[in-house]
């Protein structure tokens, strides 16, 4: 059987309980012989509150905070750039980020993206008002 996580070679001791796996494999009865076994990474996406040479933090939506970690095989690009370094990403930047959780909830990124998305920085906009109904 061949295991991968995300786009890395992966072994069996990689899948732990609540992973989330996509198995192909020949099915026998109600047993399924895994071929392949593909590990779905864990992602994360909210807006950059601090940046260190080999980490990054931000907000995601219920207000918590999570430490995205960067390593030189992390694959990091933002908008208008095709590849970029993690010396491009700013504190107000949008991140998403795709890689390995660890026990303390931080994540050990294999892709990151990230910039200012036009647009998004407004909140909702309000509903126009209607006419008001004939009599």
């Amino acid at each position: 059987t061949t295991f991968r996580l995300g786009s890395e070679a992966a072994t069996k001791a990689d899948v732990k309980v609540g992973s989330k796996i996509f198995a192909q494999g020949e099915l026998s009865g109600t047993t399924l012989a895994a071929l392949t076994v593909d590990i779905q990474l864990t992602v994360v996406g909210g807006d950059v509150t601090k940046v260190t040479s080999d980490a990054i933090t931000v907000t995601i939506r219920d207000g918590s905070s999570v430490v995205i970690h960067v390593s030189a095989k992390t694959e990091i690009w933002t908008l208008g750039k095709t590849a970029g370094t993690i010396a491009d990403i700013k504190v107000g930047d949008k991140v998403i980020a795709a890689g390995v959780a660890r026990a303390n909830g931080s994540i050990d990124a294999q892709k990151v993206g990230a910039g200012k998305l036009r647009g998004h920085d407004k909140g909702p906009k309000a509903p126009e008002a209607s006419a008001a109904p004939d009599a």
